[in-house]
């Protein structure tokens, strides 16, 4: 390893250590104090450009001048702050960019924390002066008990037709085009009807996600077709019943995507809960410096959770928020006797004993508009609904109703029933967190599923038994 030995009389400044990542050099300091050393300026050239960035200390640490100029020249990969040097100022350069957000300083806002805060003055002014209890009745209001309720290429050529370039293969195209010859039908100035017709003896594959369904017809024009390829989980997207009359193989991604879905179903959760997407708004809206004060959250820990299908999702959901304090239980079609959680038979009941519902259901006829009004009124006024599932799970129309009618708290949505169209009056409320059906959207996952999509598709050109096939034998 390259060193570089300092002291305070050879100081480490900010254009020497721009210098130490060319040279492969390490500072070691021969000296107790660190103050002849540039930290702020080793700490950002260290990170490095993925790297990310979360400030919930104090704003001082940071140097904003410099981290404005590692973001724009792309030093670093993001940063989250909930303070700033100068409060409740906020360098505007940082407001142009989309790979920065930011809170009021206000993570410790949560209706909890303010009451046990209160309780804390309280008692000490009492110790101070035991007979001052005027405020001891008043507080009641703040307690969040109080408001919660009750409880023409010759065939052997490995042809891959795509319809519609799923996400995974628009970026990870070139892994796959080198081991595929790629028919590209949303390319073609044909109606995609013509141009199956005019591919139809050739393609024995084909590669879909949800955003282009393999219905009846398409298999109807494709009868030399052997084998779906889906770079998703579900596969709803698909005419299974055709498929199985067919012979046709169907694989998806298998478990791939759930530590990723769960992570963002968590991360949807806190972000209502804490508001943190409002809080966001309030900053970059110029709303601080006037109203001083963001709304108050709701805290996490201790919330009553009830999952909606406890398969691969929605048990690793379940431990992340176990491990949070929160208190699980589900519903599932059938009882998990492995699980430590209480189950429900169903929803409805779900919903009237948990603070929040987190949907990680298949789309069957039976979850079709499973959430609608009577299970957000069993949920209540402060409840939250989180959807990671398929957006048909809920009732789109029940649920606009009931947000603004102040029937349940929030709602954070992946998923929509006519994607990508959201309903607009959901694009205006501030206790509705919305993303573009993205939770699964990350880069280890892409590159992950484009990995599962050329194992299958080889293994199925050289005859060996599929990665992830689908089981359609029902």
């Amino acid at each position: 390893m390259k060193v570089i030995l300092c002291s305070g009389t050879s100081p480490i400044t900010e254009d020497v250590v721009d210098d130490l990542p060319a040279l492969q050099l390490n500072i070691v300091s021969a000296a107790t104090g660190i103050n002849h050393i540039d930290m702020a300026a080793c700490f950002l050239t260290a990170l490095e450009k993925k790297g990310v960035i979360v400030n919930v200390g104090r704003g001082g640490p940071i140097d904003e001048a410099e981290l404005v100029k590692c973001l724009v020249d792309g030093g670093i990969g993001g940063v989250g702050l909930d303070v700033f040097e100068h409060e409740p100022n906020v360098l505007k350069e940082l407001f142009e960019l989309d790979n920065v957000v930011f809170s009021p300083h206000s993570m410790a806002f949560t209706k909890e924390s303010f009451y046990d805060v209160a309780q804390i003055v309280i008692a000490n002014t009492k110790r101070l002066s035991p007979t001052y209890s005027k405020f001891s009745t008043d507080l009641n209001l703040m307690d969040p008990e109080h408001h919660r309720r009750p409880s023409s290429q010759p065939p052997n050529l490995r042809q891959l037709l795509v319809l519609r370039p799923p996400p995974v293969f628009k970026v990870h195209e070139q892994l796959i085009s080198n081991k595929f010859h790629i028919l590209k039908a949303y390319d073609s100035p044909l109606p995609t009807h013509d141009f199956l017709k005019a591919n139809a003896q050739f393609v024995t594959a084909v590669l879909c996600s949800g955003t282009s369904p393999i219905t009846s017809d398409v298999l109807r024009d494709l009868p030399a077709l052997q084998i779906v390829v889906s770079t998703t989980t579900g596969v709803n997207h698909i005419d299974m019943a055709e498929c199985r009359r067919r012979g046709v193989m169907v694989t998806n991604v298998g478990d791939l995507f759930s530590d990723d879905v769960a992570d963002a179903a968590v991360g949807l959760l806190i972000d209502v809960f804490r508001r943190i997407s409002g809080a966001d708004k309030f900053v970059r809206g110029g709303c601080w410096p006037v109203t001083v004060q963001f709304h108050l959250g709701s805290k996490l820990g201790g919330k009553r959770i009830g999952i909606v299908g406890l398969g691969n999702i929605g048990t690793r959901v379940a431990t992340r928020l176990q491990a949070m304090g929160c208190i699980i239980s589900y519903t599932s079609r059938q009882k998990k006797h492995s699980t430590p959680f209480t189950f429900y038979p169903n929803v409805v009941q779900l919903a009237s004993d948990s603070d929040a519902l987190v949907l990680c259901c298949a789309l069957t006829d039976d979850t079709h508009h499973m959430i609608d009004n009577k299970v957000m009124r069993a949920l209540g006024k402060n409840g939250v609904i989180v959807n990671v599932a398929r957006g048909a799970v809920i009732n789109e129309v029940e649920l606009v109703k009931c947000l603004v009618e102040g029937v349940i708290g929030g709602v954070g949505l992946d998923v929509y029933e006519n994607e990508p169209n959201v309903p607009k009056e959901l694009l205006q409320m501030d206790n509705v967190v919305v993303l573009p059906h993205s939770s699964a959207c990350t880069i280890e996952c892409f590159r992950d599923a484009a990995e599962i999509v050329v194992g299958n598709l080889e293994a199925f050109f050289t005859n060996k038994p599929l990665l992830t096939p689908v089981r359609n034998d029902f």
